[in-house]
């Protein structure tokens, strides 16, 4: 998953977290291997693999490892734990002079992000991941929430992971099926969780029932209120 900001990095270095580039020319690699990679059928992997696949992704200089779903099971929590204790410190020959970030996801709701914090918290850099649906169709027949009630559980989400990561924590939400979702109503929900204390910039997602042109529509305007917007497309034939 790639995150740039509306300026297209003008060139490419060794290191993708290198401190000289100016913040506008900057890509930032998140790399969702470890978690939504693992979806994909026979792709299964063990807690030593796991730990193999983010030592390389570290050595590589990504920015940013999603290395689970920490409240999937008892497995996963393990597996990203131990990603963030044995392989979250390391600095190694990265040009950067800084670890990998480590981060899980969690659905928003206070059990999830409890337990995603447990896992990722030994980092010395970590972050914690929340999405909540924002289409129509999902609220009315998956969550049975208003616009506003979704609203209001995205915020306390926030404002819970940022109790638990305390003051400059690192926050990540994504708001699920976002190609389905209302403009004006997805641009108050990110609008929302940012003055909560979502500090990453938001991650922009999709199911992918929009054509290609439709979703490119989705970065312009969640451009101009500021974010980076990385399209989790579950890519299709």
């Amino acid at each position: 998953m790639l995150a740039r900001t509306p300026t297209l990095a003008r060139s490419f270095h060794r290191s993708f977290s290198n401190s000289s580039l100016l913040a506008k020319d900057r890509l930032i690699i998140f790399d969702t291997t470890l978690r939504d990679g693992e979806q994909s059928p026979g792709a299964t992997l063990t807690t030593d693999e796991k730990l193999k696949i983010a030592l390389q992704l570290s050595n590589m200089g990504v920015d940013v490892c999603e290395a689970g779903f920490p409240i999937a099971s008892p497995g996963d929590f393990e597996a990203v734990s131990r990603i963030a204790k044995e392989i979250g410190p390391m600095v190694g020959a990265r040009p950067s002079g800084l670890p990998m970030r480590i981060c899980g996801l969690s659905r928003a709701n206070d059990k999830d992000i409890r337990r995603c914090y447990n896992a990722i918290k030994h980092a010395p850099l970590h972050r914690i991941h929340t999405f909540l649906a924002t289409s129509d169709i999902h609220l009315e027949h998956k969550l049975n929430m208003t616009r506003s009630q979704c609203i209001d559980k995205c915020v306390e989400s926030v404002l819970y992971a940022k109790s638990l990561l305390g003051e400059g924590g690192d926050i990540e939400f994504s708001p699920e099926d976002a190609g389905r979702s209302d403009k004006d109503f997805l641009c108050d929900v990110l609008a929302a969780v940012i003055e909560a204390g979502a500090v990453s910039r938001c991650c922009v997602t999709s199911v992918v029932v929009k054509k290609k042109r439709a979703l490119g529509k989705i970065p312009s305007f969640v451009f101009n209120i500021g974010f980076f917007v990385p399209l989790d497309t579950h890519r299709r034939p």
